[in-house]
């Protein structure tokens, strides 16, 4: 004769399964570790990643290259931002349009007779101006030493209304850091200028 266990017994024995195998994922899964780390290796050939549990002695093979990664907040780490800015200058005037944190200023003007656009970009201190990177105007002066700061020109030479504008990296190396810089300028009645920068982080 078979006695069959009653429903509550059943239940008893479902309910003591789930709770252990829950305490052993509390006990053993260490994925990502203590620190929030995700370990994982990837076949040198090919690019297949797994991840796998260091506390349990997982290892990579001699094919895999270690791979660790790990997230700060829902998204990861905060990046450096980019600040944007926008203004004119009236015709015949220039003024500052932007200030980086690194002691570049730039400065718009925009001219008398045609309202043709100008940009200069100026340290606070001697000849410490590094900067690379492209234009989109006809003539660029080179590098001058004014009054104990060093500025350089962008300018449409002989004056027109073409568009100016720089986008590469520049700095004042005596302050630092390098910031990326995208400026640009047309002309008109007054000059629009705008444009963009972002620290190196």
């Amino acid at each position: 004769m078979r006695f069959l266990p009653s429903g509550r017994v059943r239940l008893t024995a479902v309910v003591a399964v789930a709770v252990g195998l829950a305490a052993g994922g509390i006990a053993y899964a260490s994925i990502p570790d203590s620190s929030g780390v995700i370990h994982g290796c990837y076949k040198t050939v090919g690019g297949a990643l797994r991840v796998i549990d260091t506390d349990k002695g997982w290892k990579c093979v001699p094919s895999e290259t270690a791979l660790n990664w790990n997230q700060t907040g829902p998204t990861g780490p905060q990046g450096p931002g980019a600040t944007s800015f926008a203004t004119t200058v009236a015709r015949g005037s220039s003024q500052t349009v932007a200030t980086l944190s690194n002691g570049v200023t730039v400065v718009g003007a925009c001219g008398n007779s045609d309202g043709s656009p100008f940009l200069a970009l100026k340290t606070p201190s001697g000849s410490n101006l590094q900067l690379g990177g492209t234009e989109n105007e006809t003539s660029v002066f080179p590098l001058d030493i004014v009054s104990g700061y060093s500025e350089y020109d962008i300018d449409n030479y002989p004056q027109t209304t073409n568009p100016v504008g720089f986008d590469g990296i520049v700095r004042d190396k005596s302050i630092g850091p390098i910031e990326h810089l995208d400026v640009h300028g047309n002309s008109g009645d007054p000059c629009p200028f705008w444009g963009m920068t972002i620290p190196s982080g």
